[in-house]
């Protein structure tokens, strides 16, 4: 088993060339030509290359090739005849392991990798899924509840007045809607259910903005480049107010004194008081009138017993009733 590689040594050294010498000539690297001469062939490359390695080395040793290729033949054969030593101790490429096994064992290996990298990132995607579902499920859910808060109702249809105590900073309107102090203030001496059925509000078409966004629909959800008309109202006394801005619900409440009211509409203003001589009114860069007054420019009309104003004017011919169905407002004091 060893001739082979003896014989490659012996003649080696006979020439006076050292290994390093030999590699360099025959560009095969230290560590293959030491293993040739040892007989070791677990690290070699497979049979193809040992071949031309074998080839390479015997002609720059001025040897017979092919006897020295008849020489490796017989030595694999007494290799490969030997079981034992075969699956105890020779376990390398020049023992004949064909190129489909090696590949097929390379596929199953890139197959396996792959496998698990798939797995992992589908988990992962799942989770990222799971996470982000729970975000926007409980932003919803929170979504709901504000919008459902100011407009909570009890039994008979008037306002959870129990509600609108808890709310720190918010006052109560007559139609139900929980708005901030600064904007309104509801007369502690009239009740909701002091209110008939004839003066109850009449909704009137869809809102045009989000209740949470604008819960008095004075128009504060339009855009800068939407408000057409403008009106700034001041409470000379505490005075009821109705109104609507263009096709949002109606709205009614008492507007206190000193208080100011704020309308913005693409369309339509309407507006009515329960006493038009304890208001006063101003356009945008204007000065504040009274409403009353002729000096106001606001052309005053008569509905539902209540002095109106209709912003921009219509022509009577093709108007109707601004808030059919509503009641006359209280009456309240001049100022």
């Amino acid at each position: 088993m060893q001739v082979l590689g003896d014989l490659l040594r012996q003649e080696r050294e006979k020439k006076g060339l050292s290994i390093e010498q030999v590699a360099f000539a025959t560009k095969i690297s230290v560590s293959y030509l030491r293993a040739l001469e040892n007989n070791d062939y677990v690290d070699l490359p497979s049979a193809p290359f040992v071949r031309g390695f074998l080839v390479s080395y015997a002609k720059h040793l001025n040897l017979n090739s092919e006897e020295i290729l008849q020489q490796f033949k017989t030595n694999l054969n007494s290799i490969n005849n030997e079981s034992e030593k075969k699956s105890k101790n020779l376990r390398g490429y020049a023992f004949e392991v064909t190129e489909s096994e090696k590949s097929r064992a390379t596929l199953w290996r890139w197959m396996l990798a792959l496998g698990c990298i798939s797995a992992m990132l589908f988990f992962a995607i799942q989770l990222s899924k799971n996470e982000t579902n729970v975000q926007e499920s409980a932003s919803l859910k929170k979504l709901k509840n504000v919008k459902k808060e100011p407009q909570k109702m009890n039994a008979v249809g008037s306002v959870d007045v129990e509600l609108a105590k808890k709310q720190e900073g918010f006052v109560l309107g007559v139609n139900g809607v929980i708005s901030k102090k600064k904007e309104l203030d509801l007369d502690p001496d009239i009740k909701p259910q002091d209110i008939n059925n004839n003066s109850m509000d009449i909704l009137e078409g869809l809102p045009d903005d989000d209740p949470v966004l604008d819960p008095l629909y004075k128009g504060d959800g339009l855009l800068p480049q939407e408000i057409k008309y403008k009106l700034i109202f001041k409470a000379l006394e505490d005075v009821w107010v109705r109104y609507k801005v263009d096709r949002r619900p109606v709205m009614k409440f008492v507007l206190r004194k000193e208080r100011l009211l704020v309308l913005r509409a693409a369309s339509q203003i309407r507006a009515q008081f329960s006493n038009s001589n304890a208001v006063s009114v101003k356009q945008v860069d204007g000065v504040y009138l009274p409403l009353s007054s002729e000096q106001s420019n606001f052309k005053l009309e008569l509905f539902n017993e209540n002095d109106t104003i209709l912003y921009p004017q219509i022509d009577p011919e093709n108007r109707s009733q601004p808030f059919p169905g509503a009641g006359p407002l209280p009456l309240t004091q001049n100022p």
